[in-house]
């Protein structure tokens, strides 16, 4: 099957989910389907007495109540070791497909891989984009609060209020840092545009054994039958 880099990423993480899934194996082993259990009742051991009855023992199994821990662990155990593998398979075609990938970064000028221009991305954003947000919303203002002056008058102490003006200027250049955030906001959507190209762009053959449709369900299926 022909993917892109974009859409292996995805079937990656569909991997990743599925392995989650199917690697719970906690609890006491009976719980989790790891035992078969199965209760003896040894009716024939009852004493009747003079009573005409014939007891028979009866045997029954004992099943786990969460329904995907009824299913043989085995086969659990090969679903698991697939999925593993072939995610490590396509993460591994992933990244050789990725290294062969460069782009010219509109922050160095630079030619860097995909995979730096990613994570420059990521770090200029959480680092500058957010603090300039920040900043530009610094602004001068005035608010008033109430002062007491307390003194004395014909030799009773008296209080008086007055009110007091803060004033609050703003020290940031905000038409600098706004022009600046501007300009970088515009780098990086261009950055991350090209990286999306690439990874769309770019495509390989995979041979691969699951879907990103599998679910839980539809893989115990396959390999009950």
């Amino acid at each position: 099957m022909k993917f892109s880099i974009k859409s292996a990423g995805q079937y990656s993480n569909a991997l990743t989910g599925l392995i989650n899934e199917f690697s719970t194996f906690y609890g006491r082993d009976e719980y989790a389907g790891l035992v078969k259990v199965t209760e003896i009742h040894q009716k024939s051991k009852i004493q009747t007495g003079s009573l005409d009855i014939v007891l028979e023992d009866e045997e029954k199994e004992i099943k786990p109540a969460i329904g995907f821990f009824q299913i043989d662990p085995n086969t659990r155990i090969q679903i698991l070791e697939d999925l593993i593998k072939e995610k490590d398979l396509i993460d591994s075609k992933i990244n050789q497909e990725k290294s062969k990938l460069t782009l010219v970064s509109p922050i160095t000028n630079e030619t860097v891989t995909i995979d730096f221009a990613k994570k420059e991305n990521a770090f200029f954003n959480r680092n500058l984009v957010n603090v300039y947000e920040s900043l530009m919303n610094v602004e001068s203002k005035e608010t008033e609060k109430e002062g007491i002056f307390e003194t004395t008058l014909n030799e009773n102490k008296v209080a008086l209020k007055y009110p007091i003006l803060v004033k609050s200027e703003s020290l940031i250049e905000t038409k600098e840092i706004t022009e600046k955030y501007i300009d970088l906001k515009e780098k990086l959507q261009l950055e991350s545009d090209e990286i999306d190209k690439l990874q769309a762009g770019t495509t390989f053959e995979f041979d691969n054994k699951f879907s990103t449709f599998d679910t839980k369900e539809s893989l115990v299926t396959k390999y009950s039958n």
